[in-house]
């Protein structure tokens, strides 16, 4: 994470953002949104289950794998953010539980 912290894709992530490119097939990179809700201190990217964060998300427990709600709250906003781009909505923090239609 050191690499994308710094603003930077990582080499897998160019390789991908490539191949959607050359298919025009559009591409959302989830981890934007993970990286500046962490460099906002919104986040913590990984925590143990049984560490307390107080007012803060954690992404994730084991380091892959997004946690639920807050983890995969953060991919379908982003996703739904990109899907309706007129309609933002607080990402990873205040759904508040519809979608635009």
């Amino acid at each position: 994470m050191p690499v994308f912290q710094g603003g930077e894709y990582q080499e897998g992530a160019i390789l991908q953002e490539d191949v959607a490119d050359y298919y025009g097939i559009p591409s959302i990179h989830l981890g934007v949104a993970v990286r500046e809700l962490v460099s906002e201190s919104k986040l913590v990217f990984t925590a143990q289950a049984e560490e307390e964060t107080p007012r803060v998300a954690v992404f994730t427990h084991d380091g892959v794998h997004p946690t639920v709600p807050d983890g995969h709250r953060i991919y379908s906003d982003t996703i739904i953010a990109n899907r309706y781009p007129g309609q933002m909505l607080q990402i990873g923090c205040l759904w508040n539980g519809s979608y635009p239609r």
